[in-house]
């Protein structure tokens, strides 16, 4: 009876050390997808990224002047935005031919991905009001961008959730 009673225990305790291994070895692979696929946003579209911040803030402080329609057409403005239209398309892309596949990861792909549609949105914001001129559609402009960037942070914000679970 008592060899059976401890062959009962190295049994569950052989069971416990299995599940235990198993997950484990789960956990190991979705940090490493994780962080993995955070080094590869960090070098393919974080400079992007800087790249467009600056064109935004470029693109608000010829608004704020009132200046934007000279410095869009004339300075180079839409050039930089088509440069940057292109660029993201590409890494666009790129990201969502990245195969990955556990929730954060994923998650966090989704999130880049609608990251990279509000810029777009804001790109598309400056070439649509690319002739504003009056003050009022200067003001249109403005409020539009606005909301554009309102929206982008909200999801940077969602960004850092995601990120705070791995890097605290």
């Amino acid at each position: 009876m008592k060899k059976w009673l401890w062959m009962g225990i190295v049994v569950i305790i052989v069971i416990l050390g299995t599940l235990f291994a198993i997950s484990f070895n789960n956990t190991s692979k979705q940090i490493n997808e994780f962080v993995s696929f955070r080094d590869y946003i960090d070098n393919e579209y974080t400079p992007l990224f800087k790249t467009i911040n600056t064109h935004l803030d470029q693109s608000a402080e010829k608004i704020g002047d009132q200046d934007f329609s000279t410095w869009y057409l004339v300075e180079n403005g839409l050039g930089e935005n088509q440069e940057i239209q292109k660029e993201l398309e590409n890494i666009e892309d790129k990201i969502i031919n990245k195969d990955v596949k556990y929730a954060d990861t994923l998650d966090y792909k989704k999130n880049i991905l609608n990251q990279i549609k509000i810029l777009e949105d804001c790109i598309e914001t400056l070439n649509i009001h690319s002739t504003a001129y009056t003050l009022e559609e200067i003001q249109i402009l403005d409020y539009s961008l606005s909301e554009d960037i309102k929206n982008l942070r909200s999801n940077i914000d969602e960004t850092h959730k995601i990120l705070d679970k791995y890097y605290d």
